[in-house]
């Protein structure tokens, strides 16, 4: 996991905090998450070692809403049979 700076503007004041995450994406997800009503700007990647002065920056996605979670629908869902003791195998010692 990458150190990615992620900037953003909440309540009208421009902050930057750093989220540990695979790729650019990952780290705004956990950015919208942590702070739900920021509008996201950037997200910038900085190099380690002898790389460090580089630096990548990837601009905010424009569709910044949180993905909704699906509702549970109870009459599609189904009841998940269980075996009885007897048609489990048994180790013999």
């Amino acid at each position: 996991m990458k150190p990615f700076r992620v900037e953003f503007s909440d309540n009208g004041s421009t902050r930057r905090q750093s989220f540990r995450a695979n790729g650019p994406g990952q780290a705004f997800f956990k950015c919208k998450e942590a702070h739900p009503d920021a509008e996201l700007k950037c997200a910038v990647l900085r190099g380690v070692g002898f790389m460090r002065r580089t630096s990548i920056r990837y601009d905010a996605p424009k569709n910044q809403s949180m993905p909704s979670k699906p509702k549970p629908n109870p009459a599609i869902q189904e009841v998940m049979p269980f075996f009885n003791n007897e048609a489990l195998s048994r180790r013999k010692l």
